[in-house]
């Protein structure tokens, strides 16, 4: 959002120790408590469980920053993913790189790549994972199946939903959205996705965590 100096500072500082300059694009994050929803976008969340709490504001303009970008990911060529990254993430050493490891390895039929997770996350507290020390063999074990040797699908019990980070491809950008229009967004931005990758069989994730965050570094934007 338009406030968050501070957030936009830490990722583009971040980013530009390995990214050129002209591949770094910022979206503007929907302010739910500021903006005015029009009917369409009310239909989106009519069935929201969010709905009458004090943060369903904040929820649905969350989950319309990530639909926005999903709109401009959906018009770009077939080749070209768009990597989306909240401000608040903290990217792995060399993020760079290893993106270009796993966006070779990524299955063809991936809508999205999940990159991101924590260590652990329930409302505005999320502990970040320990990016330069993860213990792989373990992360392995959570996946259902190995796919390459840096990417697995995750079985539809895996509850840590976490959207800061994630490869999403043109197709898989029509994919949500036709999906969200059917369907309405039910639930917060990540687990909505969560939900539209498990209804395809389609789970995938990064076995190593590129990106993390923590609340004790910059509160959440939904729940604080």
């Amino acid at each position: 959002m338009a406030s968050s100096v501070e957030r936009e500072k830490s990722i583009r500082t971040q980013l530009e120790r390995s990214c050129p300059a002209e591949l770094i694009q910022r979206f503007e994050a929907i302010d739910g408590k500021k903006h005015v929803f029009s009917d369409l976008e009310k239909k989106l969340f009519e069935n929201g469980d969010f709905l009458g709490s004090e943060f369903a504001t904040r929820v649905m303009g969350n989950a319309l920053s990530h639909w926005e970008i999903w709109k401009v990911a959906a018009q770009k060529d077939e080749n070209e993913a768009t990597v989306v990254l909240e401000d608040d993430a903290l990217l792995i050493e060399d993020f760079m790189g290893h993106l270009e490891v796993v966006l070779k390895e990524m299955p063809a039929d991936a809508p999205l790549l999940m990159l991101s997770d924590h260590a652990y996350a329930v409302y505005e507290h999320f502990i970040p994972v320990k990016l330069e020390s993860q213990e792989l063999e373990a992360r392995k074990l959570k996946m259902e199946t190995m796919v390459t040797a840096n990417i697995g699908k995750r079985d539809a019990s895996w509850m840590n939903h976490c959207a800061l980070a994630y490869i999403i491809t043109p197709r898989g950008a029509r994919e949500i959205i036709d999906y969200t229009n059917s369907n309405g967004i039910r639930q917060g931005s990540d687990c909505h996705i969560r939900n539209f990758l498990v209804s395809r069989d389609m789970n995938y994730a990064t076995v190593r965590c590129l990106a993390t965050s923590s609340s004790e570094i910059f509160k959440s934007g939904i729940w604080a």
